[in-house]
């Protein structure tokens, strides 16, 4: 059915005893543009062109690094350890990495070794390693340096309580002790 087909006389409403509205006028020669309530993606599609200029430039790149010498320069420990401060005041503002690299390493020449103590130090050494041996290399020009990590058994001190404990670990300490506990007739569990 066409819009010529309809009739240009209809009857008009009749009212009701509802709440009315004012009739809204449609143009029925306008189209609606309706818009998507959700939002539509841009298809992309492959660019084989960008892809091949990529891929060239990509080539150059590696050709270059592969041109260019690995820098392997004598370090010395003076240069490690001015070095090392410079990055341990980067981190100052956090306080945890700040004083994870003020404990300081050992060297032997080609390896750094730090010492940990627990086990969340070592994730955190793991998050600073990228960044810190960048550093290092890129600082000192040596592309041989890494960073060995060991975790330190903790040794459990026992802590001394009671007066029986105290008298105890003082006595290990001092084995004269007894001897001195037994003539003055002291009993250390007063």
């Amino acid at each position: 059915m066409s819009l010529e087909a309809i009739p240009a006389a209809l009857p008009a409403p009749e009212p009701s005893n509802r709440l009315s509205a004012a009739p809204i006028p449609i143009d029925l020669n306008k189209q609606e543009e309706r818009k998507p309530t959700t939002p539509v993606k841009a298809k992309t599609t492959l660019n084989l062109k960008a892809l091949g200029k990529a891929n060239e430039k990509n080539q150059t790149e590696a050709s270059v690094a592969l041109a260019t010498p690995l820098l392997n320069e004598p370090v010395t420990a003076a240069e490690l350890e001015r070095v090392w401060q410079e990055f341990t005041t980067q981190r100052k503002s956090q306080p945890a990495e700040f004083q994870l690299l003020s404990r300081g390493y050992r060297w032997d020449g080609q390896n750094l070794h730090v010492e940990l103590t627990n086990p969340v130090e070592e994730m955190l050494l793991e998050t600073l390693r990228t960044d810190l041996l960048g550093w290092l290399r890129e600082q000192l020009r040596n592309q041989s340096l890494n960073l060995q990590v060991t975790l330190k058994a903790n040794e459990d001190k026992r802590v001394v309580y009671t007066n029986r404990e105290k008298f105890d670990y003082l006595l290990q300490q001092y084995p004269h002790l007894q001897e001195l506990r037994e003539r003055l007739g002291l009993d250390p569990d007063f």
